[in-house]
């Protein structure tokens, strides 16, 4: 699976089908956006190969054209609700409305280590400060949040997010 972010005119996958859920175009997103919630683009999975639940990694990606100041109230908000909204469909409280992938819903089910990445687009290297000032902002915002759930905050710019494999390289 690959597709276009026209927010932030990044392509991204490739991605099995099983390992990615576009959270911002699923039905019960559509639903309940109406009551303010918010999401990320999308969720990624990355589980071990060995099954080891410790080495499991979900990648919830958010992207941004480029940044402003008074950004990260929004971004820390749609961290926060996708990963409430994920949990819930997960543990079935919307089932007749969404479906994980297959290995998203096993990361709920397993365990492993929850990562929050904004990925900004128009932001080379001489503005690394700023990407760094932006993850300083959203990991206090989430402070509270950080201390029950345990969560890694990445701000990286698309050079850093293609080395990682999350942008699609044509």
């Amino acid at each position: 699976m690959r597709f276009y972010e026209s927010g932030s005119d990044i392509w991204f996958g490739d991605f099995n089908d099983d390992d990615c859920f576009r959270i911002e175009k699923s039905k019960i997103y559509q639903l309940v956006k109406t009551y303010g919630i918010k999401s990320v683009e999308f969720i990624l999975s990355r589980l071990a190969v060995d099954s080891q639940a410790d080495d499991n990694k979900i990648l919830f990606i958010e992207a941004k054209k480029s940044l402003q100041k008074q950004d990260y109230i929004d971004i820390a908000q749609k961290f926060m609700d996708s990963l409430q909204l994920s949990s819930a469909i997960s543990l079935g409280i919307h089932k007749k409305r969404t479906v994980l992938p297959k290995n998203i819903d096993c990361f709920f089910k397993q365990g492993g280590q929850i990562i929050f990445i904004l990925v900004v687009q128009n932001c080379e290297k001489a503005k690394t400060q700023q990407l760094k000032n932006m993850e300083e902002a959203i990991k206090r915002q989430l402070l509270k949040d950080r201390k029950i759930w345990k969560f890694i905050v990445r701000a990286i710019n698309k050079e850093t997010a293609k080395s990682e494999n999350l942008i699609h390289l044509f």
